[in-house]
């Protein structure tokens, strides 16, 4: 298993991401984000675009090449 930046998967795994991690705080992603962060307060920092966080973000993909089941969180580097 290892970790891959989002802009580095193919296309099916990125649409796979984006509608997994409902709560990125991107521009083509607002309304659903405003309703994650409802009570919590929008985040301090301004909202990017999707390709923006897919290219800063990591996700785990398994040795067969598929976004992995067991981990359910990503790491972001700004």
């Amino acid at each position: 298993m290892k970790q891959v930046f989002g802009n580095k998967l193919s296309l099916k795994l990125q649409r796979q991401v984006l509608n997994a991690f409902g709560y990125r705080w991107t521009f083509e992603n607002m309304t659903r984000a405003k309703q994650w962060y409802r009570g919590l307060g929008l985040p301090a920092i301004p909202p990017t675009t999707d390709a923006q966080w897919l290219a800063c973000t990591e996700f785990w993909v398994t040795d067969k090449g598929e976004l992995s089941r067991k981990h359910r969180y990503c790491h972001t580097h700004r």
